[in-house]
């Protein structure tokens, strides 16, 4: 059986380390996403911004309780082998940050796919994994020793595997809804197929993450499972703000794989729609979208309606458009082609 500090806090070292640096990469992407998405509603960057200081208090509370006790309490088995109320934090604030993240992402499906049993079931798994988190610490207060820490194994259980359900149940629910925008075009439906990528790739690093916390924290008497506890909540941060700078790629995608457009013509269609973060975007006006295949003109009106929200797609169906060609002389089969293509359902991209 390990020393005390070889059994807590070698592994809780190890977990700030790793904290620290996923703390990093948190202030990067919080500076390009302010640098980048000035336009998003005020009450999404305020949300970052809490984010960010919930984040960065925790990250000063990790380095005080690892100062006081391999340096203050150095040599002290008795006083490093229980935890204190600086180590109570870390279960509480990674029980909050994870809730308050999995609620934006309990918003986002709702908005995007109007399920309201998805919606229900995620704000069940987040309000538990909050409470949960919360009541970790509390149980931290009352058996403080960490050799003890299976006495009250059940709420953790409940804690970290809402946490797991809900990253599943999120993960599943935009897949799914992803899957049913595909069009048949090559264009879209390979940025759908990235959307997926990184929605699976977002949710299920959070949701592997808390279960090999989960198995170590069950199998393994000494604190191995903190070198993943203590970092857990940074991981969320870190997905939630990938998920939101990823609007530039996929933008920039989009714009590299559309037929030529007069730069005018762009501006106008996408000053109509408003990124994931905006207010449902609805514009009575009628956007002219012109595209200019070789010698023939082919003259788009679309009336803008209330659009789905994702990062980087929107359909709308065809019966809102109706094309005028002119002039009416026989199509070549490029132009035929080209027609064909985005002549069906119109693919509007998002823009901030």
């Amino acid at each position: 059986m390990a020393n005390p500090a070889e059994a807590a806090q070698g592994p809780i070292l190890i977990g700030i380390f790793i904290n620290l640096i996923l703390y990093g990469v948190r202030c990067a992407q919080a500076f390009i996403y302010w640098t980048t998405f000035k336009k998003d509603r005020m009450s999404m960057q305020l949300f970052v911004g809490l984010l960010l200081v919930a984040d960065t208090v925790k990250v000063v509370f990790d380095m005080i309780y690892i100062y006081d006790g391999l340096v203050i309490h150095f040599g002290d088995d008795s006083y490093i082998a229980v935890a204190n109320w600086l180590f109570n934090t870390d279960p509480a604030l990674n029980g909050i940050i994870g809730a308050m993240v999995q609620a934006f992402f309990a918003w986002r499906v709702k908005q995007l796919t109007r399920n309201n049993w998805a919606f229900g079931a995620i704000v069940f798994f987040l309000i538990t994994e909050g409470l949960c988190g919360v009541g970790t610490a509390i149980a931290c207060q009352i058996v403080p020793n960490f050799r003890d820490f299976q006495r009250f194994e059940a709420i953790v259980i409940l804690w970290l595997a809402s946490a797991t359900i809900c990253d599943c149940i999120v993960a599943a629910s935009l897949v799914y809804h992803l899957q049913t925008q595909r069009q048949g075009f090559s264009g879209s439906d390979s940025i759908i197929d990235k959307i997926i990528t990184l929605t699976v790739q977002t949710g299920m690093i959070t949701a592997i993450w808390a279960t090999i916390d989960l198995v170590l924290f069950l199998t393994n008497r000494d604190g191995y499972h903190l070198i993943f506890n203590y970092n857990l909540c940074n991981l969320y941060s870190n997905c939630l703000m990938s998920t939101l700078n990823a609007r530039t790629y996929f933008r920039d995608a989009i714009e590299s794989g559309r037929p030529s457009m007069s730069a005018h013509t762009r501006k106008s269609s996408m000053a109509n729609v408003k990124d994931l973060m905006g207010r449902p975007s609805y514009n009575p006006r009628r956007s002219r979208i012109l595209v200019e295949v070789e010698s023939q003109r082919v003259v788009e009106t679309a009336k803008a309606g209330t659009m789905d929200y994702e990062i980087g797609v929107d359909t709308t169906s065809s019966d809102k458009t109706q094309s005028l060609i002119e002039p009416p002389s026989p199509a070549s089969p490029t132009e035929r082609a080209y027609k064909e293509r985005w002549a069906g359902k119109r693919t509007s991209f998002l823009e901030t």
